[in-house]
């Protein structure tokens, strides 16, 4: 309310719904001052920010624009530098092939010292690192397809003290479905009666035949293990090698020492009564 000379935001849209996000986006659009934050959130960082500096391999870099910007950017001058880096390649493997060729003939032996000398006055350009590695993005199959329809509810009411919504729905197997809405509108508790986590507050609903869920919530909160990844991702898939295991978590960015990284208990599960909301929760039900 004071309006500082600067703005320091961490991650400011977790837990704001979709109407709270547009009103923030606009508060930080006709901001006076300075504005430094941290966000995954490429789309708000396209409508907020004007500058991006990039924090990788212990080096700070700045383009100018917004996220989109960035990444062209940083993607074109990734491209310039692969090719600075395959020119020098070639140009020394060029002088290298005339210094051996000419080393040991006599009338030629001052000539191949140039051609080494100029090689090691030569200023070398750095191998240019890939772009960042991107997780997994595989198909994800069940073992067994289900049936045709694998969801079915009939005047369904979903909530927990009161009923927040009802639904009469049909979702068909390979549906990819996101449910939108404002904070306390009932989202999650839709997607936890469809898990069975809650009991609907009345009416049916059903899973078709060979249907199974998985849910992955918010925070993290079912997953309590005190187990390494590694040690818990091999509890619930005994039958992979741990050759397999590992090149499964690895295709999920946990390679080598992060694998042997153990949970941390999130905020919800320190603190009673605390729960996090959000403007978008998503399930794909096979």
């Amino acid at each position: 309310m004071e309006k500082p000379d600067i703005l320091l935001l961490d991650e400011p849209t977790n837990h704001l719904d979709i109407a709270a996000c547009r009103w923030l986006e606009g508060y930080l659009k006709v901001y006076p001052k300075a504005v430094v934050m941290v966000s995954h959130d490429r789309f708000f960082l396209d409508q907020t920010a004007d500058v991006v500096y990039e924090l990788a391999h212990k080096t700070l870099t700045r383009y100018p624009g917004n996220y989109t910007g960035y990444r062209r950017e940083k993607l074109k001058q990734l491209e310039i530098r692969k090719k600075a880096y395959q020119r020098q390649q070639e140009e020394i493997a060029r002088l290298e092939g005339l210094v051996e060729r000419f080393k040991h003939k006599p009338n030629k032996a001052s000539f191949a010292r140039a051609k080494r000398k100029s090689m090691e006055r030569m200023e070398r350009v750095d191998k240019p690192v890939e772009d960042e590695v991107h997780i997994f993005t595989g198909d994800i199959e069940p073992a067994m397809p289900g049936s045709k329809w694998v969801f079915t509810s009939e005047h369904l009411k979903i909530g927990y003290d009161k009923m927040l919504l009802e639904i009469t729905l049909r979702i068909r197997r390979g549906q990819k479905i996101a449910i939108l809405g404002p904070n306390g509108a009932g989202k999650t508790a839709f997607l936890k009666t469809a898990a069975g986590l809650i009991p609907p507050l009345k009416g049916e609903f059903s899973l078709g035949s060979r249907t199974t869920i998985g849910y992955f919530d918010q925070m993290s909160g079912a997953i309590s293990s005190e187990q390494s990844v590694f040690e818990h991702f091999t509890s619930i898939f005994p039958g992979l090698s741990q050759k397999e295991a590992r090149a499964v978590l690895g295709a999920y960015l946990f390679g080598g020492r992060e694998a042997e990284k153990r949970s941390m208990p999130c905020r919800a599960a320190r603190e009673p009564g605390w729960r996090s909301v959000n403007s978008f929760r998503a399930v794909r039900i096979f």
